[in-house]
């Protein structure tokens, strides 16, 4: 018997574990099937598997100690074949590997897990010390439209780190999170988005629309602010649970103030 020449396929994992389940399930329902045997070869982008099939007599049983799968010669008779594929991913194959992404930009303030958790932790240290009067809302607005949504709470040491500091130390995390819980209306300004604050907890005010609170546009860069420890700034970002619709104001873009018409219609 003749081998048939090698085929070389492009192959996922996804693709061999299917592979691996139908085979199993029919060896369960018939023992007389060819044992199938699988060998794994799993390099940095490429991924080559040899099967080699059996076929043998109905009186062979793949799950007893009778029949003892070995390679067949050409010299063997024709009962007995074997064909041998090979399956490999090409090295320019185009598959994402989670390894080989380049970490976020952004530094200490990059818009993982662990930066989000420590920054929401020394908001709560500093608020706790400090109280609400170090504390400020953060309001994210793309510039050609006029609403105001709100996209957390900053905290700061205040005898030494200026509202302005604070969130130009952290507008990386503030700015993601923003494009992240807005990303339609906020998606396509990264980069441009502008941040204001309003005073610590007046959320009920702004949705008041009392004139007395007033939003102030912030400089994205303050000269030195990466110079400022991030322990002295804390940042807790908003998670939206009202099904999506987050809490927004419409106020003058130029002053941040109540425009006329909606004052008194909270």
């Amino acid at each position: 018997c003749g081998e048939t020449p090698p085929v070389v396929l492009p192959i996922t994992s996804c693709i061999i574990k299917r592979i691996i389940d139908v085979y199993i399930k029919m060896l369960a329902y018939f023992q007389n099937l060819p044992v199938l045997a699988i060998c794994c070869l799993v390099l940095s982008r490429t991924c080559t598997i040899t099967v080699v099939a059996f076929t043998s007599s109905p009186h062979n049983n793949a799950f007893g100690t009778k029949y003892r799968p070995t390679l067949i010669s050409s010299s063997q008779p024709p009962c007995h074949q074997h064909t041998t594929t090979t399956l490999s991913l090409a090295k320019d194959y185009d598959e994402y590997i989670p390894s080989k992404r380049a970490a976020p930009s952004g530094g200490d303030m990059a818009y993982i897990r662990p930066n989000i958790a420590r920054q929401a932790e020394i908001y709560n240290k500093i608020r706790q010390v400090g109280g609400v009067d170090c504390v400020n809302d953060v309001y994210a607005r793309d510039p050609k439209q006029e609403d105001f949504w709100f996209v957390g709470k900053v905290s700061r040491c205040s005898g030494i780190v200026t509202i302005n500091q604070c969130i130009a130390r952290q507008l990386n995390l503030i700015e993601e999170h923003a494009t992240r819980v807005r990303p339609i209306e906020l998606g396509r300004s990264f980069g441009n988005i502008e941040i204001w604050v309003a005073p610590g907890d007046t959320e009920f005010q702004m949705s008041q629309n009392d004139p007395n609170i007033v939003l102030t546009k912030m400089a994205r860069y303050v000269d030195g602010c990466e110079n400022i420890p991030n322990d002295q700034v804390g940042f807790v970002a908003e998670v939206v649970t009202n099904h999506g619709e987050g809490f927004r104001v419409v106020r003058n873009g130029k002053d941040g103030t109540v425009p006329p018409y909606l004052i008194g219609e909270g």
